[in-house]
């Protein structure tokens, strides 16, 4: 090192600690929650309709068919499924007769038009459907005269 350079590096050593100290970062943080709610959610695909076929008012023995009730919730949404009729689940000719007719639950020993099927939320271990058989039956020999026999079913699934 020169002489004459010296005192310029002794000057810029000399000011570089007299200078203030730059200041050290520090942080601040903060936090904030992400949430979402999943509400309680139903949904039923209708189920088809069921033709017991032909009656005979002279015969024995039962007229059977099913159908599906496919029902779809929320994971651990538990709900019931229960029906109801228009004509009392009596298949009405539209002039007055009627043939009464019964709708028993999948276990095929409850009436399902008395009691509705109960489902728990702890069985409800997916969110995908699950399918419900609806056996619909009608005791034949009852003496009605000729016609066209029906009623409407109405799936009503509270959660």
């Amino acid at each position: 090192m020169t002489r004459r350079k010296f005192p310029l590096y002794a000057a810029l050593a000399i000011a570089a600690l007299l200078a203030p100290r730059a200041a050290v970062p520090t942080n601040a943080t903060g936090t904030f929650t992400a949430a979402a709610n999943v509400a309680k959610s139903c949904t039923m695909t209708s189920p088809t309709d069921v033709n017991l076929g032909a009656y005979n008012p002279f015969g024995s023995g039962t007229l059977t068919g099913t159908t599906s009730i496919r029902v779809k919730c929320v994971k651990g949404t538990g709900y019931t499924i229960a029906l109801s009729s228009a004509n009392g689940f009596r298949m009405d000719d539209g002039i007055g007769n009627y043939i009464p007719y019964a709708i028993k639950q999948p276990n095929n020993t409850t009436n399902w038009e008395t009691t509705p099927l109960v489902v728990p939320g702890s069985s409800i271990l997916t969110n995908q459907y699950y399918s419900y058989t609806a056996r619909v039956s009608v005791t034949q020999g009852l003496g009605v005269p000729l016609g066209t026999y029906a009623d409407v079913v109405t799936v009503t699934v509270t959660y």
